[in-house]
Parts: structure tokens; sequence; C-alpha cells
């Protein structure tokens, strides 16, 4: 077995050493809560397990697609349908519409007007929580970008800028589609080949 060995900034070494304490060990700020709450419990039946349990506890809050479910279906009723972004077949009754999360909520909370298509509730069940491959996006990049046009004309400032702040690297990115398109690409793809994520590809 090879042990390799690295190299730190002093500076960040010294930083780590005066406040890795109050990160974990008995002084991290979790515990003197812990400690502090179990104290303040004047029945003394709290105990402090059950007080960590909830501080570690992650809520998921709710996921709020209500703009895009109320404009996808004004838009249903209009066109009399919508087409399905991954499998482009035509959904004709609304309770088949799912407003499918293309980078999976579970995975990266986020709920952009971008991030935010419909779908066939029969592929999108498939899909469940699984990043669309590289090959699946391409194949759809025309589909993904119509959508795109529509909610940036019904939404323009608020489609714009979550594209900034969560898709694009830099404010200086050009906006264009292309270049939002190539984005998700690049992120999607970090999160199978980087975070290990597993893709999906759409079946028959």
């Amino acid at each position: 077995m090879v042990l390799e060995e690295f190299g730190i900034n002093s500076e960040f070494y010294r930083t780590l050493r005066l406040f890795g304490s109050y990160i974990s060990g008995e002084y991290s700020i979790l515990n003197k809560w812990v400690d502090f709450t179990v104290h303040a419990d004047s029945s003394a039946k709290v105990e402090p397990a059950y007080v960590f349990e909830l501080l570690n506890e992650k809520p998921e809050p709710e996921r709020d697609v209500l703009d895009a479910r109320n404009y996808y279906q004004e838009l249903f009723m209009k066109q009399d349908g919508l087409k399905c972004v991954w499998s482009d077949t035509k959904i004709r009754s609304w309770q088949d519409v799912h407003i499918d999360h293309m980078i999976p909520y579970s995975i990266w909370g986020n709920n952009d007007l971008w991030n935010l298509l419909p779908s066939h509730q029969k592929v999108n069940s498939q899909k469940k929580d699984l990043i669309p491959s590289i090959r699946l996006l391409e194949n759809r990049e025309k589909s993904i970008i119509s959508y795109w046009k529509l909610l940036e004309e019904n939404f323009r400032y608020r489609f714009n800028k979550e594209a900034e702040y969560n898709l694009l690297d830099s404010r200086r990115d050009s906006a264009s589609m292309d270049v939002l398109f190539e984005k998700l690409l690049s992120k999607c793809e970090y999160l199978i080949d980087v975070r290990g994520f597993s893709e999906w590809n759409l079946r028959g």
C-alpha cells in the first residue's frame, strides 16, 4: 500500500486548527446547542440523541412549480395538448402532464423555470430521479429550447435571472439559448461523470 502526502498553505492550516473545534468535537456549535436544549428542558425528559437527530434533519422545501404548471396548463388549453419534451408524443389529457425537473429536484433542489418542462406522466415515472444522458439531451435539444423560448417570452425577467444565476458559469457569459443549452449539457455531464449520479435514457 502506497501512502501519498499532500500539503496545504500554512495560514489555512492555522485557521483550520483555530476553528476546527467549533465544527466538530465536543466544543462544536451543534453539540453546544444540544447541551443547551437538554438543560433548558425543565421536565428533564429530552434526550441528547433526540435533539441531535432533530438538528441534523434536512427538510425538503416545497417544490414550487405553480407558475410553470399554470403556464403549461394555459398552453395546453390553447394548443389542445402538449408535446412531451422527452418522447415528442402529444399529451392529450391534462392529467397525464407532469412538470418534470430536468435535473432532478432531489439532486439539485432547483425550481428554476428553465429546469421545469412538460413530460408525459409515464415518461416521468420512468425517469424518476435520474439525470438525462448527454445523448438524450442532444437528441431533444430543439424541444428543450422551444419550451425555453416560450418561457422566456412569458417570464422574461425571471427566466433570464434564474438562468444567469444557476446555469451560466459567469454573469458575463452570453445568455443565448445555444449557450444555455451547452451549460445544461456541462452540468449534467458533471453530475454523471464526476458526482456519479445515474444517467437516464428514454426506453422505447
